[in-house]
């Protein structure tokens, strides 16, 4: 509960775990890890699913999205108006259009009330439209039928 991290993109390889807005007890990360330190949780975060898969041999991960949904059930169903990171449509947020994506978002009694747009650097916006490009090319390879 004393840790804020904030992660936003897609699932997996192009993950965007965004360290320099991530806090332990409301204090930056780099208060009390080195940069090396906090690459290494970095690249941990976007692998981690995956190797939670393969340790559980066969089926899927469902401890974490079981909490998550829960989290989200809870901020909607009492109206809390919570920030919590959920997978939503964007409409020109960050510059990216037509793709669900993975964002902050204001949960309250009507669902997604509203998308937060952090203050991202360039380098992080470009991470961020690469990760909506292949949510998109995804989705436009999926077939139906």
């Amino acid at each position: 509960t004393d840790v804020e991290a904030c992660v936003i993109g897609s699932h997996g390889e192009k993950m965007l775990p965004l360290s320099r807005l991530s806090k332990i007890k409301g204090a930056a990360l780099e208060e009390f890890l080195d940069e090396k330190k906090i690459e290494e949780l970095a690249q941990k975060t976007v692998s981690r699913g995956l190797e939670i898969v393969t340790l559980l041999g066969s089926g899927s991960a469902y401890f974490a999205p079981s909490a998550a949904i829960a989290e989200i059930v809870r901020a909607v169903a009492k109206d809390e108006k919570k920030i919590i990171g959920v997978c939503a449509y964007v409409n020109g947020e960050y510059g990216i259009k037509d793709v669900c994506i993975g964002l902050p978002c204001r949960l309250g009694s009507q669902g997604i009330e509203q998308i937060i747009e952090l203050e991202l650097n360039k380098k992080e916006i470009e991470l961020l439209s690469g990760s909506a490009s292949v949510l998109k090319e995804q989705f436009n390879n999926l077939t139906i039928g």
